[in-house]
């Protein structure tokens, strides 16, 4: 049988082509650019996130018109009416209100056949007031789903990573920009945050992490405090579940996937430290230790070089058991040349420890002389 994702992106690109999701983006375009009009006109920001009575009453009769029909006929209107749903909320809120099960009922255990919330999940971005709306379906989504995965919907894996979201994957990436926002919390009653992570498949929850180190990496605004401290507490809170958990390869996946946690920019750099430290304690097996953890390294090292020296250790450690080393001169070596440098007598003779046994374990002259360097460098201080 045909992949339900690879199916739902047939469903979608024929959305966007039908006569009927045309219309709906045509609506969406018009009160769009008549709500920036009438903010442009009042030269205020006062409009932004409030509904204009006179906007909703217009799109209100054609909305309905819409969904109108029945059947296969009407699927490529509601697929993008899925994807505007944050637009919806602002645009015509009451209409979506009473809409809203119409649209949605459904669409966690048969989403071909009720398109909006899986096009909700994978096409639209998170909004808080969105978020807020439609809280209750997430948790409804999250308990109808199978923590075993569903075979057919699973896109392909990369380098144990999914190289396109599934519905759970997306879902658990919305609950968790929601969580960096403050919008859910673990102890929360409804238990959205639990159900999602316990229930979404491992490996989907570390490919969210990946996804979110990787946004972290690539803008060019700091998050707000809050918001790192917020994800430091929820990787806090999946190493209490995992290490109170048994071995597994789900445990094991996971694992893996906090290592992306350890290389995220911006986070705080004594909890990522401590977090890193029970990370790596935890971590059994995954793909080499990438350039881009070893610069993280070095950056923590300039605010905590005890604890990011036993950081290190600790991946030397995984590496010398390998079957294969892969300890690259050029990407370790920065962080050792640190700590060799170190005003700290036991911290200095730790990392010359640490340097002569990667040296003597995998043969590499560099690391010998990067220990010749380290003594130069402190003869020609003593002299000066």
């Amino acid at each position: 049988m045909e992949g339900g994702s690879f199916a739902f992106e047939r469903t979608i690109d024929a959305a966007l082509n039908s006569a009927s999701g045309q219309t709906v983006r045509a609506l969406l375009d018009a009160g769009l650019w008549e709500y920036r009009a009438r903010a442009r006109a009042l030269r205020t920001e006062e409009l932004r996130d409030e509904p204009v009575p006179e906007i909703e009453s217009r799109m209100t009769p054609l909305l309905d018109a819409v969904l109108a029909h029945e059947g296969e006929v009407v699927r490529p209107a509601e697929t993008i009416l899925g994807q505007i749903v944050p637009q919806l909320l602002l645009l015509s809120p009451k209409w979506f209100e009473r809409s809203e099960r119409r649209l949605l009922s459904g669409g966690a255990e048969d989403p071909l056949t009720h398109p909006s919330w899986r096009a909700y999940l994978l096409g639209a971005r998170v909004y808080d007031r969105a978020f807020s709306t439609l809280r209750p379906w997430c948790v409804r989504a999250a308990v109808a789903t199978n923590p075993r995965g569903d075979t057919q919907d699973e896109p392909p894996v990369q380098g144990g990573f999914r190289v396109e979201s599934s519905v759970t994957t997306a879902l658990a990436m919305h609950v968790i920009i929601a969580v960096v926002r403050g919008l859910a919390a673990v102890g929360d009653e409804d238990a959205l945050v639990e159900t999602t992570f316990a229930r979404v498949p491992a490996r989907e929850r570390a490919h969210v992490y990946m996804k979110l180190y990787r946004d972290w990496s690539a803008t060019q605004d700091v998050p707000p405090p809050e918001y790192a401290a917020r994800l430091l507490q929820f990787w806090a809170w999946r190493l209490d579940a995992l290490e109170s958990a048994p071995p597994t390869s789900a445990r094991d996946d996971e694992a893996e996937g906090l290592m992306w946690f350890l290389k995220t920019p911006h986070l705080l750099a004594a909890e990522s430290v401590l977090l890193g430290r029970r990370t790596l304690k935890l971590r059994r097996r995954g793909p080499r230790i990438t350039a881009d953890l070893w610069r993280r390294l070095g950056t923590l090292a300039v605010a905590d070089l005890a604890g990011t020296v036993e950081l290190v250790e600790l991946v030397v450690d995984h590496e010398l058991a390998a079957s294969y080393t892969h300890l690259p001169f050029d990407s370790v070596a920065p962080v050792l040349r640190v700590a060799l440098s170190s005003g700290d007598p036991a911290l200095k003779s730790r990392a010359e420890r640490l340097t002569h046994r990667i040296g003597e374990e995998t043969g590499r002259d560099e690391f010998g002389q990067l220990l010749g360097a380290a003594r130069d460098d402190a003869n020609d201080s003593v002299d000066a």
